[in-house]
């Protein structure tokens, strides 16, 4: 297959992926599962060795039988784990492996896992300087989880510095593509538009190499034979691996130590809070506020916050900080979502609901060794389960019908009158002017562009070129009114008259015979062939007397006859001395 129809084979197939996502709601079976997300600032602070996090994780969703919802993923993110002079100069795993250690105890403990089927396992974690992020999945969904790939972009000292910036994980769990990114921006009360500046260098920079390809390739990859059915292409390579960015995913987690503050004054803040008034205190959040400008995580959601900020406390207290910088109670700990599809409709009974359901979005307020509190969200959301097969097919073959329909209309079509096109021009003399008229009408469903060539100069598969005029000296004396290229509208008629008329510089053709086949080429249609006849009858008008070695004179038809092949010649043409007198008669002939 030639790179030309690969190319528009592939073209073809990712336009038919982009409307068949367009009318996934048609086809797609959703399925509920349950994701818990979970971000804490640990201060460069070990978990006591006897520490578990269960009140970080596991929170009651019936408190009357005392049951928690089992999460089918979790995603943990850590900053400040080491925040070392050590961590910019080597990669130490210890830390990394201990917080590891005691979230999978954790995990084990408060989801009393006693089967393989409930276990959790790891499907990836990466790791920044500081920033950590862990992502498990149930043992039963671990082989539906394709794709896997994780970035990380610094964004600290120099922009270079790895003490802020994000951590990335991507994969494909059934047929939703899902992301998770753990954060750390710029730490200050006046550093709003740094923070901003944090979100839009890891949301720009963040690239995921290994990113997921679609399934869908399954009902795309195909070679049209006629119209509901398909056969395989064994010539077309799979779908070459993409360069995602955060928002090509269909769910986004974006979490983290975000940093932003209340734009109140410490005094106010605090009495706001001994008041338990916290709704004034949202309203100056600078994360909210920077939201609804647009000025960063456009189209994310966040759940309404219903505790009290999660920072800064003193180590081991509830109180807020009594140190000499006296910092500004804040919630800096923050967990946002991102989807594509806001609204979902059930394949079965049609109801719509929310593709991201918040059960619960809170703070663990007895983890007190750090100066954060660490904050957590369980998530019930509508992920893209399998396709129902029958539907899919269906809609496939609907859009292939409809694309065939659109390419035969976008086929430029022309009818040509008289039909079959043949020019014939007899007995053409010396400075005669013969006409030939053709009547062309687009009858296609698209304007049409068209011209006129010589065959002989015309290559369909680059640019017109004629060839010299002493190759096709007759194209040179063709005169087309009016001149090409010539476009036509939609049912618009033209009529094109076509001049032949030799020039002098060509008299030495003398009584020649012209065959030609003209191209009518139409732009991305069908070509119309044109024969083209001329007989000339030039007399020797235009030539010198050095052009004629020889006259011949027919004796039956008492004429004579400047060009002729010798070997045709008979009896009655006699061979004449080439002198001037009989140039004279001649030339007295034809002006008889």
């Amino acid at each position: 297959m030639s790179s030309l129809n690969n190319t528009k084979l592939y073209e073809a197939t990712k336009r038919l992926e982009k409307h068949l996502k367009e009318r996934e709601n048609e086809y797609i079976i959703n399925k509920q599962f349950h994701i818990l997300i979970g971000t804490f600032n640990v201060n460069n602070r070990q978990s006591p060795s006897n520490t578990l996090l269960e009140e970080w994780f596991c929170r009651l969703t019936d408190h009357s039988h005392k049951q928690h919802i089992i999460p089918d993923i979790i995603a943990i993110g850590f900053q400040e784990i080491d925040t070392s002079s050590g961590a910019y100069i080597y990669d130490d795993k210890r830390k990394e492996d201990e917080w590891e250690f005691i979230v999978r105890k954790t995990i084990k403990h408060c989801y009393k896992i006693k089967n393989d089927n409930e276990k959790f396992q790891l499907l990836n974690r990466i790791r920044l300087m500081g920033i950590l992020l862990f992502v498990y999945v149930r043992a039963p969904h671990m082989d539906k989880c394709t794709s896997v790939s994780r970035a990380s972009v610094a964004t600290g000292f120099m922009g270079i510095a790895g003490n802020k910036g994000g951590v990335g994980i991507s994969f494909r769990f059934y047929e939703t593509n899902i992301c998770f990114i753990n954060c750390h921006f710029a730490s200050g009360d006046g550093q709003t538009q740094r923070r901003n500046e944090d979100y839009q260098t890891i949301e720009s920079r963040m690239t995921f190499t290994d990113a997921p390809t679609y399934s869908l390739k399954d009902y795309i990859w195909y070679t049209p034979t006629t119209a509901g059915s398909s056969v395989p292409n064994t010539q077309i390579s799979s779908t070459p691996t993409r360069w995602w960015k955060i928002n090509d995913h269909d769910i986004v987690f974006w979490f983290g130590d975000m940093n932003y503050r209340i734009s109140q004054t410490n005094e106010q803040v605090r009495k706001a809070l001994n008041e338990f008034s916290t709704i004034p205190l949202h309203e100056k959040d600078q994360l909210r506020c920077e939201m609804k400008l647009n000025n960063v995580f456009t189209n994310y959601s966040e759940p309404p916050i219903d505790f009290m900020p999660t920072y800064k406390f003193d180590p081991n207290t509830d109180v807020y900080d009594t140190s000499d910088k006296l910092r500004t109670p804040s919630w800096t700990d923050r967990i946002l979502y991102h989807t594509k599809r806001t609204i979902i409709r059930h394949h079965i009974n049609n109801i719509e609901f929310q593709s991201i359901q918040p059960i619960y979005y809170t703070c663990a307020k007895t983890i007190r060794f750090s100066d954060h509190r660490p904050v957590s969200g369980l998530y019930s959301v509508a992920i893209k389960y399998k396709y129902d097969d029958e539907k899919l097919n269906r809609i496939r073959d609907e859009l292939i019908r409809e694309f065939d329909r659109e390419e035969n209309d976008s086929i430029p079509t022309i009818d040509i009158h008289p039909r079959p096109p043949a020019i014939i021009f007899n007995n053409v003399r010396y400075l005669d002017k013969v006409n030939y008229s053709l009547l062309i009408k687009n009858i296609g469903e698209c304007p049409c562009t068209f011209s006129i060539y010589p065959s002989s100069a015309f290559e369909p598969t680059r640019p017109i070129k004629i060839k010299e005029l002493n190759d096709e000296p007759f194209f040179d004396c063709l005169i087309f009114t009016p001149n090409p290229p010539y476009i036509l509208q939609i049912n618009e008629k033209q009529h094109i008259d076509i001049s032949f008329q030799m020039k002098s510089q060509y008299s030495w053709l003398f009584g020649k015979q012209l065959n030609e086949i003209l191209i009518l080429h139409v732009e991305n249609g069908a070509d119309t062939f044109i024969t083209l006849d001329i007989t000339l009858d030039m007399g020797p008008f235009g030539l010198s007397f050095n052009q004629f070695p020889l006259t011949l004179y027919d004796s039956e038809r008492k004429q004579y006859i400047y060009s002729i092949d010798k070997k045709k010649s008979n009896e009655r043409i006699i061979e004449m001395k080439n002198d001037p007198p009989s140039l004279y008669i001649s030339l007295i002939d034809c002006l008889k």
